[in-house]
């Protein structure tokens, strides 16, 4: 349907991103909202929803997306790969926890901390 707004307020890099030509309609100055949502159509013409294309978490208030926190680790060169969970039984005592795979060249094989991540 239609848009309901036209963007951010002072906020034009967001609506660069968010607020994208309407590619399914003919007047080009129709914008249509990018949600974050990853959707195909059916051979029916039906649209199905799969869900969230990033999978974002909540913290102490805070949406983290895991995926945005491993690329970060996985740029420090003592790093091969690495995956971000949330631990914790209870809201009070979550907290993010990485688990990572040293470099195999790396200085650093004994499992230990690596500090400047």
């Amino acid at each position: 349907g239609p848009c309901i707004c036209h963007g951010y307020l002072n906020m034009e890099k967001v609506n660069a991103e968010r607020f994208l030509v309407n590619p399914f309609s003919d007047d080009k100055t129709v914008k249509m909202f990018r949600t974050g949502d990853g959707a195909r159509f059916l051979p029916s013409g039906q649209i199905e929803v799969l869900g969230r294309v990033a999978f974002m978490l909540k913290l102490r208030g805070y949406s983290i997306v895991p995926t945005a926190v491993e690329t970060a680790i996985n740029m420090h060169p003592a790093i091969s790969s690495s995956v971000v969970q949330v631990h914790g039984s209870s809201t009070a005592d979550q907290q993010l926890v990485a688990y990572y795979v040293p470099n195999q060249g790396s200085s650093n094989t004994s499992g230990g901390t690596i500090t400047e991540v």
